[in-house]
């Protein structure tokens, strides 16, 4: 049977269980047993105005194919669950969110947010910095990054309220006070001690300057010179003008985990971050955007 003008468009609500005649005429379709799955609701054309027919049909058809339209349902809510998951973002910040004077042209459309003896030390751009605000308005932003506690306190866009990630994931801050709880894990994860052996061994073998973090990792500048340095326990991370030699347990990605374990279960995670030093803990997002160039590469699961 194809439609006339006197055609009338039905829809039964799956949840509420009711048959809605809907003010409007549908031309050139076919009648019957056509519908469409959509939000909860399953669609019917007639070409009466007829209730007690529409009930019949759907309740014939539903009757064939209940167990699809339960999966249905179950599929939809789902979904909806997922999207309505609030949601929180771990991100990185240097070289993702700020970057150096070294590596912006013209400063003309940026933010300072950092300053070091009263020079300029990091921008920002005004859209990303605004942006940024109102982000962090209506979900937690949580930064992850290897920035030594005092380094982290010169960012001035950054609220002390809430939590933190700094020291490449050895200290966690809640509220601007380090988390006694993961304080205590890494301090039994390694021995500082090890750490202070292997910066004196490398000055000694190879006449270089290291900074040592806190008794956390090592920083070495970039030298052609330097051979490959890996070592037993220790996860050597190369970045475009510096090394980090950092102990195994020292990492972005437990941090960010017992974060997740412990504060945020129930959300759907957002990671972001640009270097070696993130990619794993960028896995662990639901939404996971890695940062190429001036591009970001996104994924999800």
């Amino acid at each position: 049977i194809f439609m006339t003008n006197k055609t009338f468009y039905y829809i039964y609500n799956i949840k509420t269980k009711n048959i809605e005649l809907q003010d409007k005429k549908i031309k050139k379709e076919k009648l019957g047993v056509v519908y469409k799955l959509n939000s909860n609701r399953l669609s019917l054309w007639l070409d009466k105005k007829d209730i007690t027919k529409a009930e019949k049909i759907f309740k014939e058809y539903m009757k064939d194919t209940l167990k699809n339209i339960k999966t249905f349902i179950s599929t939809t809510q789902k979904k909806q669950e997922k999207r309505e998951k609030s949601l929180v973002w771990f991100t990185d910040i240097d070289d993702t969110l700020i970057h150096s004077k070294r590596k912006i042209k013209d400063t003309s459309d940026y933010i300072v947010v950092e300053e070091l003896n009263k020079k300029p030390q990091s921008f920002m751009s005004k859209y990303n910095y605004n942006t940024f605000l109102r982000i962090n308005e209506d979900i937690p932003v949580i930064p992850v990054t290897t920035r030594s506690h005092n380094q982290y306190k010169r960012l001035d866009f950054l609220s002390e309220q809430g939590f933190a990630i700094i020291d490449n994931g050895a200290t966690i801050l809640v509220d601007g006070k380090p988390d006694k709880k993961w304080a205590n894990y890494i301090n039994l994860s390694y021995e500082k001690e090890d750490l202070l052996e292997l910066e004196k061994k490398l000055a000694k073998e190879h006449h270089i300057k290291i900074r040592n973090y806190d008794g956390f990792y090592l920083v070495i500048n970039k030298n052609k010179n330097l051979p490959a340095l890996e070592f037993s326990g220790y996860t050597t991370y190369y970045t475009e003008r510096k090394i980090y030699i950092v102990p195994n347990k020292i990492n972005k990605e437990s941090a960010v985990k017992y974060l997740i374990e412990n504060y945020f279960k129930e959300y759907s995670i957002v990671t972001s971050g640009d270097s070696s030093m993130d990619t794993e803990f960028i896995k662990l997002g639901n939404h996971q955007l890695m940062k190429k160039g001036n591009t970001f590469i996104y994924k999800t699961h």
